[in-house]
């Protein structure tokens, strides 16, 4: 497996250029946080994972919501093509390989013992987002089973255009999930799992079809659309 190899320095960086980035390429980014985070503790961070985006919207949450040293589960293959990531605390999985999941899993829990951040996407790979059900992999439940001081913080995220030129992002970020001694099955748990995250997205989901985005605030604004400045213009009665 290729592990992380963080740089303070070049992180710092990417966090501005990503941060230019994200802000170019949404209308708008819009957070609800339901977490009591703890930062002492040992944290796995589940997603869903529906775009290209989301490793980049993950890194801008750990820089900017979450203060703790985080890294990131990624797949082998991406973390060969840009092998940068590994600066930023990404580390491979490569899930066509028994031994090298493994190898993989017992790093994110060396890693957790740390009392570090680990992210993580358990479907293993980019799925459309209407999809159901979310299918996890079991690693998440291996994780919880070998830390038993672990917190995890699900987040959801979802993507619509709302009637702009530029996407808008939703962000749930859900409250802290703590096991304490003996789980159910592993199998059981990563059912659980699945189960309290398509909730999450599907309740998320609900709330913006619907227009109940109160508990939502801004996160990041992007630059003015075409479509912005044309409404603009006509209020103008141009």
């Amino acid at each position: 497996m290729i592990k992380a190899k963080k740089s303070p320095v070049f992180e710092t960086l990417f966090h501005q250029y990503n941060k230019n980035l994200l802000s170019k390429s949404f209308s708008q980014i819009k957070l609800r946080n339901d977490s009591i985070f703890n930062s002492t503790k040992p944290t796995l961070f589940l997603l869903n994972h529906s775009s290209w985006w989301d490793g980049l919207i993950s890194f801008h949450l750990a820089k900017t919501l979450f203060s703790i040293d985080s890294y990131a589960m990624m797949e082998d293959k991406g973390l060969v093509a840009y092998p940068f990531f590994k600066r930023l605390g990404a580390f491979s999985i490569q899930l066509q390989s028994v031994k090298e999941i493994v190898a993989s899993l017992r790093y994110a829990e060396q890693l957790l013992s740390q009392n570090k951040g680990v992210w993580m996407f358990p479907q293993g790979q980019e799925e459309h987002l209407e999809k159901r059900p979310l299918s996890f992999k079991n690693g998440a439940a291996y994780l919880i089973e070998k830390v038993p001081t672990i917190q995890v913080v699900p987040i959801t995220y979802y993507y619509t255009f709302s009637g702009q030129q530029l996407p808008y992002l939703y962000i749930h970020v859900g409250r802290n999930l703590v096991f304490s001694g003996k789980t159910s099955s592993r199998k059981q748990l990563t059912t659980m799992l699945e189960a309290i995250v398509t909730k999450q997205l599907d309740q998320q989901r609900h709330d913006v079809i619907h227009h109940l985005t109160d508990q939502y605030n801004v996160l990041l604004t992007g630059k003015r659309t075409v479509n912005e400045l044309f409404q603009a213009l006509k209020k103008r009665k141009w």
